[in-house]
């Protein structure tokens, strides 16, 4: 967000004597402190007002805060990648794709605190902590040409895609047996709605932006086995 506010300013950046991978850092720590105090704050109103304090609510707190860390994280990453500081429209500087991204990721968190077993919240929670992970990574190769206003990296099939398209499909079919009753007909029924979703969004959105490295599973040069393996 700073670094799109910044605009045509953000050459200021290469006279710093820090990286661009700290200043992220440490934007991320910050971020991430204002998030857990917040939560703190929360939580601990809803036990000023009466709410008993259970392990329960302990769990709570520790995952909705541990949950809160990793999308500060993700949120600055995919920031750095999907920014344009050199837009001339104020706008356009951040991405609506973007922003859409980590209001899902956020929501499907919230949701799955409200509504999910314990086991897909700790799931949910691996799977941000691996979407940070590669994010971050993908932030680092995109770096070096932030500063640039000509150059940028194509847009590629990436590890992070991946993760993004598992914690969809995971919260879909969750979302599916909330609504629901939980049975084994239902679990696959749910299982294969979740799957056609993920697949054909995922391929609407390789074609619509013409990202690299797709997989082709109607032939060409690289074909879905090979990919897959």
């Amino acid at each position: 967000m700073a670094m799109a506010s910044e605009g045509h300013a953000i050459w200021l950046l290469m006279c710093t004597p820090w990286p661009l991978a700290r200043v992220l850092l440490l934007a991320t720590r910050m971020l991430a402190a204002i998030a857990v105090a917040l939560t703190a704050l929360v939580y601990a109103s809803c036990v000023a007002f009466g709410m008993p304090l259970t392990v329960h609510l302990a769990l709570s707190f520790a995952a909705t805060s541990i949950g809160a860390v990793f999308l500060c994280g993700i949120a600055v990453a995919v920031g750095a990648i999907e920014c344009d500081p050199f837009s001339d429209l104020p706008g356009h500087r951040i991405s609506p794709q973007m922003a859409a991204l980590l209001n899902g990721l956020a929501q499907g968190f919230m949701f799955s605190l409200m509504f999910s077993p314990p086991w897909s919240v700790a799931v949910q929670l691996v799977l941000l902590c691996m979407i940070w992970f590669a994010c971050w990574q993908q932030a680092m190769e995109y770096l070096p040409f932030v500063l640039d206003p000509v150059t940028s990296p194509p847009r590629r099939v990436s590890v992070a895609t991946a993760l993004y398209s598992a914690y969809a499909f995971l919260l879909i079919q969750t979302l599916f047996l909330v609504v629901n009753k939980s049975s084994v007909p239902n679990s696959l029924l749910g299982f294969t709605i979740a799957g056609a979703i993920v697949v054909c969004f995922c391929r609407l959105v390789f074609w619509k932006y013409e990202i690299a490295g797709a997989p082709n599973y109607l032939g060409g040069r690289v074909s879905a086995m090979r990919h897959g393996l």
